[in-house]
């Protein structure tokens, strides 16, 4: 779901035909629309952007799909030079200027080292798109965080299925507005980034699996006077597997997750799985606030 001011969209797709959905409500929610009439055979169960009330912009696995009149038509936005992507982040900056991040879809050569993360731009409300970053072989990029029309920053990870590896994560920054992309350096152990939150003016937090242990996950943070390097922070309890965080302000950050069987051991503390936590000293401390 995105919404802007009391105009909202939310996107899903069909259980049994995979066929995509869109509803729209111009209220805040009190009634709703659909508005999926030109959109039977794509699937939407990835990012959405409303961007205000007649701009909307979809992540499929078949592109990047928008509409420019609230949802009565939409189109397929084409990226000529990469036919064969699929989407899965978006962000706008406003109708004209967005990214979008995703991968090259290659599989059918039956290899992995085939697929590149890749991260395309428009600046003319979709009608073109053109790339703005090519990864290297056997990458994914999944998730975008930006503070600002020039910095954002992309996360991912790489992964070889014929060696059998564990995924990495991947992360790259941009201060000029993805004109050009520096590789920035996770933590040790750092598995795929399930989530960027990225704070004006600083820091960046990045929730990820744990590839040396099981079933774990890990938090890190970078912040700008340390360049492009990543630093480990301490998660609030062993085998804590964190699923979001969000920051009023650089300081102040609320993480939520759940304690997961570590090495096959059920919960070592007891009580219920699922647990919330906050820091005011941008993740240095956490305290527990309360369990679900």
């Amino acid at each position: 779901m995105s919404c802007s001011g009391l105009s909202c969209v939310i996107t899903g797709f069909q259980r049994l035909s995979k066929e995509g959905i869109v509803d729209s409500s111009s209220g805040g929610g009190k009634s709703w629309t659909d508005r999926t009439t030109s959109l039977k055979n794509v699937r939407l169960d990835f990012d959405l952007q409303c961007v205000d009330i007649l701009h909307w912009f979809t992540a499929t696995f078949a592109g990047i799909t928008s509409t420019s009149d609230g949802g009565q038509t939409w189109i397929q936005d084409p990226n000529p030079s990469l036919p064969n992507a699929n989407y899965f982040a978006l962000h706008c900056f406003s109708a004209s200027d967005c990214l979008a991040v995703g991968r090259t879809d290659q599989t059918s050569s039956g290899s992995s080292a085939d697929n590149h993360g890749v991260v395309i731009a428009t600046h003319d409300v979709g009608r073109t798109w053109t790339t703005s970053l090519i990864a290297g072989p056997s990458t994914l990029l999944s998730i975008i965080s930006c503070i600002s029309a020039e910095a954002c920053w992309v996360g991912g990870d790489t992964y070889i299925a014929s060696a059998k590896t564990v995924p990495s994560g991947l992360v790259y920054g941009t201060t000029d507005g993805g004109i050009t992309w520096t590789s920035e350096t996770p933590p040790v152990n750092t598995g795929i980034i399930s989530q960027l939150t990225c704070i004006q003016p600083s820091p960046c937090f990045a929730l990820s699996e744990n590839s040396a242990v099981p079933n774990s996950g890990s938090l890190s943070i970078s912040l700008p006077d340390n360049g492009n390097h990543w630093s480990s922070l301490a998660l609030p309890v062993y085998g804590f597997m964190p699923s979001a965080i969000e920051c009023s302000d650089p300081f102040h950050c609320v993480l939520v997750g759940q304690l997961s069987r570590v090495n096959g051991l059920a919960n070592p503390y007891g009580g219920p799985d699922a647990m919330i936590f906050v820091t005011s000293d941008a993740g240095s401390h956490w305290s527990s606030s309360t369990s679900l």
